[in-house]
């Protein structure tokens, strides 16, 4: 896999995390055109470098966990 496209899908990955626009693990692996698996491969590898992710369930999106705490809070 040539280094530009998977720079391409992070750069994804990230505005669609912000935007909450992932949907789920199936959708987003669709969209970003990578197996599941490689999905989760990728959060895992923003977990590493500290943009920690979790899904939702109420919303059935990523979302860094940061701003999901945030929001949690003002609820």
């Amino acid at each position: 896999m040539a280094l530009d496209s998977i720079i391409k899908r992070v750069f994804i990955l990230d505005d669609l995390i912000r935007q909450g626009r992932t949907g789920s693990a199936s959708d987003l692996s669709k969209t970003l055109g990578v197996s599941t698996r490689q999905v989760y491969n990728y959060i895992s590898k923003f977990n590493k470098i500290g943009k920690t992710v979790k899904y939702d369930l109420e919303k059935n999106t990523f979302v860094y966990v940061e701003k999901y705490e945030k929001e949690e809070a003002g609820k």
